[in-house]
Protein backbone atom coordinates (compact mmCIF):
# COMPACT_ATOMS: atom_id res chain seq x y z
CA UNK A 1 0.00 0.00 0.00
CA UNK A 2 2.52 2.35 0.97
CA UNK A 3 4.63 1.45 -2.14
CA UNK A 4 1.23 2.39 -4.27
CA UNK A 5 0.77 6.01 -1.92
CA UNK A 6 4.26 6.70 -3.12
CA UNK A 7 3.99 6.24 -7.02
CA UNK A 8 0.55 7.94 -6.48
CA UNK A 9 2.56 10.65 -5.10
CA UNK A 10 4.84 10.85 -8.26
CA UNK A 11 2.68 10.74 -10.65
CA UNK A 12 0.61 13.94 -9.34
CA UNK A 13 3.75 15.71 -8.98
CA UNK A 14 4.92 15.37 -11.96
CA UNK A 15 1.52 16.15 -13.72
CA UNK A 16 1.53 19.47 -11.22
CA UNK A 17 -0.99 18.74 -9.35
CA UNK A 18 -0.96 18.61 -5.26
CA UNK A 19 -2.34 16.02 -2.71
CA UNK A 20 -2.65 15.12 0.50
CA UNK A 21 -2.27 11.65 2.39
CA UNK A 22 -2.51 10.32 5.42
CA UNK A 23 -0.19 9.09 8.06
CA UNK A 24 -0.66 7.31 11.67
CA UNK A 25 3.37 7.89 12.35
CA UNK A 26 5.42 11.06 12.39
CA UNK A 27 8.20 9.14 10.18
CA UNK A 28 6.10 8.23 7.53
CA UNK A 29 4.83 11.50 7.25
CA UNK A 30 8.14 12.70 6.46
CA UNK A 31 8.68 9.79 3.80
CA UNK A 32 5.58 10.83 2.24
CA UNK A 33 6.70 14.58 1.82
CA UNK A 34 10.00 13.57 0.56
CA UNK A 35 8.26 11.70 -2.37
CA UNK A 36 5.71 14.46 -3.47
CA UNK A 37 2.41 14.95 -1.24
CA UNK A 38 2.20 18.35 -0.24
CA UNK A 39 0.14 17.76 3.06
CA UNK A 40 -0.23 14.53 5.28
CA UNK A 41 -2.15 14.10 7.89
CA UNK A 42 -0.77 12.47 10.99
CA UNK A 43 -3.46 10.32 13.00
CA UNK A 44 -7.18 9.89 12.78
CA UNK A 45 -10.52 10.11 14.85
CA UNK A 46 -10.26 6.23 14.70
CA UNK A 47 -6.72 6.31 16.67
CA UNK A 48 -8.33 8.66 19.03
CA UNK A 49 -11.19 6.55 19.74
CA UNK A 50 -8.73 3.68 20.14
CA UNK A 51 -6.80 5.28 23.28
CA UNK A 52 -9.90 6.16 25.28
CA UNK A 53 -11.71 3.11 24.42
CA UNK A 54 -8.52 1.00 25.73
CA UNK A 55 -7.94 3.87 28.82
CA UNK A 56 -11.31 3.30 29.99
CA UNK A 57 -11.35 -0.80 29.55
CA UNK A 58 -8.74 -0.68 31.82
CA UNK A 59 -10.53 1.25 34.46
Amino acid sequence: MVDAVLASGKAYKQAGDLIGVNAFADQMAQKYLAEGPKFVNVGAEVSILARNTETLAAK
